[in-house]
């Protein structure tokens, strides 16, 4: 019984290693900006924080995929 939990255990820790390795990959992550249409400003940071668009309204950049 014992070792049918550590079997379990491994692979579901396999299953999270690879979905994170997933999540934080390049492609995750410029999937995850195209889709929910992210847009930055030069200085590299989120067009919309409250400090940020105050400053910086009219310097505007839309990610597109390389």
């Amino acid at each position: 019984m014992a070792e049918a939990l550590r079997d379990l255990a491994r692979w579901l820790y396999r299953q999270l290693q690879a979905e994170y390795d997933h999540l934080i990959s390049d492609e995750a992550i410029e999937e995850g900006i195209i889709v929910n249409e992210y847009t930055f400003i030069e200085v590299g940071r989120r067009l919309g924080d409250a400090d940020v668009s105050e400053r910086f309204p009219y310097e505007r950049l839309k990610c597109t995929p390389v």
